[in-house]
């Protein structure tokens, strides 16, 4: 089963093998990358920079809102302390990635969908030119081509939301079915 519980044990697999990149999809949309989120923050030591790269900076407040508490949307360049870890923020956009740190422990690309090839490509030989430790990459829905993703060789973990509402697991899977 694809459950949270699944997804937890597999993410925490990946975080103590050798692998470098990760793609977390499934039909639990809206639960994905908090799930990241909160284990990549947990699990990281002291003084750990996360860099989470979102679609778009009005996205922002609303991505981390499920796993910290903002009264503003953070600013690229301008680190959220959380737990004694250096949360930084930027976009898929290029113009961005200037205001955040040259190196950094571990990212968080999301979505991907909002990606394709070429841009998909830019934005991970950025992050991993930036050396870090682990590279999440995770998707909002499963119905875009990320062949792309195939030269990454990465980890796929599934999140899927059957077991919390299969009546959503069932439309988010079927809209899953067309893949581009």
């Amino acid at each position: 089963m694809n459950n949270k519980e699944s997804a937890l044990k597999n993410i925490d697999s990946f975080l103590e093998s050798e692998e470098k990149h990760l793609i977390l999809n499934g039909t639990n949309q809206n639960k994905k990358h908090p799930l990241v989120l909160a284990v990549v923050i947990y699990a990281a030591p002291p003084n750990s920079t996360i860099l989470f790269r979102v679609n778009h900076k009005t996205h922002i407040k609303d991505f981390l809102s499920s796993v910290i508490n903002l009264s503003k949307n953070p600013q690229p360049g301008k680190p959220i302390k959380i737990d004694g870890k250096n949360l930084y923020v930027d976009t898929i956009n290029p113009s961005s990635w200037g205001k955040t740190p040259r190196k950094i422990d571990y990212a968080i690309i999301y979505p991907i969908d909002s990606l394709d090839c070429k841009t998909g490509d830019e934005n991970l030989s950025d992050v991993k030119n930036r050396d870090p430790k682990k590279i999440f990459l995770v998707t909002w829905t499963d119905n875009k081509d990320m062949s792309w993703t195939n030269s990454y060789n990465p980890t796929i973990v599934t999140y899927d939301a059957e077991e919390e509402d299969l009546d959503y697991h069932n439309r988010v899977a079927s809209l899953n079915k067309d893949v581009k």
